[in-house]
């Protein structure tokens, strides 16, 4: 025990739970190793100053202090410190500090809680890969001057800053893009949305691919603007790939070849407005490329005008993918909108076609909805010749559904069943996978609102 309590790397952690005592004895034992520093000045204000001396020992600090401690974070660089997690107690405005005189070359993650910086463009910057502002007042100029000097910057977030200055300033005046080539990850919480777009206008973030928003997301908002002119280079899609668009109840997920090259959250959506971000991703998506459309979400409230844009909008949906939707109308309105034709005149004459008429994959698993909804949209997209032979339409025929799967979640009977693979035909691929609450309901239609469909 001796030799270990004799033993400097054992003595690293300073520990503000500690008492002032052990806390002396740990910066004297620990001689010139690197420190990890836990720390509250207020708890240990005789301490501070001596935790302070070895500032150019910190190697990562989360420090908790009041106005008066923060001035002794300017007294020494901190030529190792690489991680900094640092909260003000001041509740009535936000303090502001020249940290470590401007020089902590090895720095790369910074958290500020209500606490700034006098200097935004400080030196020490430009090695920050990850950067969160919590609860600070500032200027928007000020953030555009942190944002110009982390070149390194890769994740972001801005959470409750509010700004000093009026932003109209900015909103017609050209403003230099600031190069962010390795930014990935981006939130922005609590701000206008105004504020947010003159943010997302003001970088140039190729990179980008996670981005979320607690603040205005409605659809022709300055910062959905702002975002699908961000986001249009990622949709460089070749014909011979695939688009996977999956909407949640306050999320969109965009991926290409299962990777994911957009990933936009929302997190003050009191209803389902996801599809509105979807349809602005997808309006920058080039015509021609395959989608797979999958609605991943527990509330499906979306109405007719809504889901019908957003499947225009999709343009070659080739896959189609329901999961998890246990309230709302939304799933059957689906449904009733994939068995739709349409006619539209062209200059050869009146021609019919249907939603989404390449759909050739269509899934739902563990969602409620109706099977006699399910039975009538199978039916209508695929036409009888017949019928159509007298008539002066040019009829697009839908491709065929040749793969349908459902699993779970749908009152279905086997006659209901039948009947779709009856009309879907001997080559489609289908499959009907039940759990045991569903076994037990073959028979019965009713929770569906159905009935026997032969």
């Amino acid at each position: 025990m001796g030799i270990l309590l004799a033993y400097p790397p054992f003595w690293t952690v300073v520990d503000g739970r500690c008492s002032d005592g052990l806390l002396k004895t740990t910066l004297r034992r620990s001689t010139n190793h690197p420190l990890r520093v836990s720390f509250a000045p207020e708890s240990h204000s005789s301490v501070w100053p001596l935790v302070c001396h070895h500032i150019h020992r910190w190697e990562t600090a989360r420090v908790l202090c009041h106005n008066d401690a923060l001035a002794l974070l300017e007294t020494s660089t901190a030529p190792i410190l690489e991680t900094l997690d640092l909260t003000s107690t001041v509740v009535d405005w936000t303090p502001v500090v020249d940290l470590f005189q401007g020089s902590a070359a090895r720095l790369s993650q910074l958290r500020l809680r209500c606490v700034g910086l006098k200097r935004w463009d400080a030196d020490f910057l430009s090695g920050i890969r990850t950067l969160d502002l919590i609860d600070l007042e500032t200027s928007l100029r000020q953030i555009l001057d942190c944002l110009r000097t982390c070149t390194a910057l890769e994740q972001l977030s801005l959470d409750q800053v509010s700004f000093t200055e009026d932003d109209s300033e900015f909103t017609n005046k050209a403003i230099p893009p600031i190069q962010l080539s390795s930014l990935h990850s981006i939130m922005i919480r609590g701000t206008k949305s105004d504020v947010a777009a003159i943010i997302i206008h003001s970088v140039d973030i190729p990179n980008c691919m996670d981005w979320t928003f607690g603040c205005d997301g409605r659809t022709g908002s300055p910062l959905v603007a702002a975002l699908v002119e961000r986001m249009s280079p990622a949709f460089e899609v070749q014909p011979s790939e695939t688009l996977e668009v999956e909407i949640g109840d306050d999320s969109v997920w965009i991926s290409r070849e299962d990777k994911p090259i957009l990933i936009v959250h929302n997190e003050l959506c009191s209803r389902p407005l996801a599809a509105r971000w979807a349809k602005a991703a997808l309006g920058a998506v080039v015509d021609g490329i395959p989608v797979k459309l999958v609605f991943r979400c527990a509330r499906m409230n979306m109405g007719y005008s809504q889901i019908s844009s957003l499947l225009r909008i999709a343009g070659d949906v080739t896959e189609l993918a329901v999961v998890g939707v246990k309230t709302g109308d939304g799933l059957n309105t689906l449904l009733g909108i994939l068995a739709e034709s349409h006619t539209y005149m062209s200059p050869t004459g009146l021609n019919m076609t249907w939603t989404c008429p390449r759909l050739r994959r269509f899934t739902i698993f563990h969602s409620c909805t109706s099977p006699r909804g399910l039975c009538r949209m199978v039916e209508a997209r695929t036409p009888i010749t017949s019928e159509l032979s007298h008539s002066t339409f040019k009829v697009e025929r839908p491709v065929l559904i040749n793969e349908f799967k459902v699993h779970c979640g749908t009152c279905m009977n086997t006659q209901q069943w039948k009947r779709i693979k009856r009309i879907l035909g001997p080559d489609a691929i289908c499959d009907w996978i039940r759990d045991e609450e569903g076994s037990a309901n073959d028979s019965s239609d009713e929770l569906a609102g159905g009935g026997e469909v032969d």
